[in-house]
């Protein structure tokens, strides 16, 4: 239930209180099942095995207004899974951006002062959806657990994401598993680019009604494109390099290159794709493509001082 921050009465005088307050609510929640809440956001409950806890952290961007009607309070959290003995993760989860690339950052503030509890419930809903679930398997149907973690040792949804890791199998003693989870973890790997991709995609097509990428000259940017993928297949290491880090970039290219027509959506993911990708800024690139770097840059700098309707 969602109750809207008309809940919280109390009046916080500085953003960090607001932050502790949240991990405060969250923790009561879990109080029961053995959590206990430390100084700095962390909640953490341990068993005979492993250990499992919230981490939950701000920002030193958080601001709050004098009269207290305007403000910033950021969390965001991950859920994890440690083996006790070895100290090792053996599960995560974590809700994502609308990008699905980066952690989804919660605005605790709410005018006057106080905690946005409707913040609160998405954050508890999630928790109550990826973590506690794992929680009461480990504890009550480790074997069941072991078999899913084996066959699909992870997932991502966009919104959110979670991973099994091997420590998980060896705290449980089966060693045994791990050749198969093995096998799945690198075949879902494997398709990390293009998961990335298609997250990128849909978050451009949901901001290009308001967002300044409808000033982009798409002709430009198909040219540049072009250029870019001509001067990287005339060289084994820029090429090498490209598809261990864009995955299918260059057959996206070759086959909008060969559309009658521009789909703008699709060429702009190409751009960004390009653009945002760690390691997309220099190495094998800088050698191969420095003037379409220096004119990416531009492109970039122009459509960030556009303003946006």
């Amino acid at each position: 239930m969602h109750y809207g921050w008309e809940k919280s009465m109390q009046v916080y005088d500085r953003p960090r209180e607001i932050f502790m307050a949240a991990c405060e609510e969250i923790g009561g929640r879990l109080a029961d099942m053995g959590f206990r809440l430390s100084k700095n956001g962390t909640l953490k409950m341990t068993a005979p095995r492993f250990v499992y806890k919230i981490e939950m952290s701000s920002s030193h961007y958080n601001w709050m207004a004098d009269d207290r009607q305007t403000g910033y309070v950021e969390m965001d959290f991950g859920c994890f899974v440690d083996d006790r003995k070895t100290k090792e993760t053996a599960y995560v989860s974590m809700q994502r951006s609308s990008s699905g690339m980066s952690p989804y950052n919660y605005d605790l503030f709410a005018p006057g002062g106080g905690l946005d509890m409707d913040e609160v419930e998405v954050a508890w809903a999630f928790i109550e959806k990826a973590f506690l679930p794992v929680i009461r398997r480990i504890e009550a149907d480790m074997d069941g657990l072991l078999e899913d973690a084996c066959l699909t040792p992870a997932e991502d949804f966009g919104e959110w994401n979670y991973i099994f890791y091997p420590p998980l199998f060896l705290a449980a003693g089966r060693e045994e598993m791990l050749p198969e989870y093995e096998r799945n973890i690198a075949a879902f790997n494997a398709k990390a680019p293009e998961r990335h991709r298609l997250h990128w995609k849909d978050y451009i097509a949901g901001v290009m009604d308001k967002d300044y990428f409808l000033t982009l000259d798409v002709a430009e940017l198909k040219a540049l494109l072009t250029r870019v993928r001509d001067r990287i297949l005339g060289d084994a290491d820029a090429l090498a390099y490209t598809e261990k880090t864009f995955g299918g970039w260059l057959s996206e290219v070759d086959m909008l290159i060969s559309r009658p027509e521009t789909d703008r959506v699709d060429w702009i993911l190409e751009y960004w794709w390009l653009m945002n990708t760690p390691g997309s800024y220099g190495g094998a690139y800088e050698a191969v493509i420095p003037e379409e770097l220096s004119a990416f840059f531009a492109m970039r700098k122009r459509l960030l001082e556009t303003p946006t309707g």
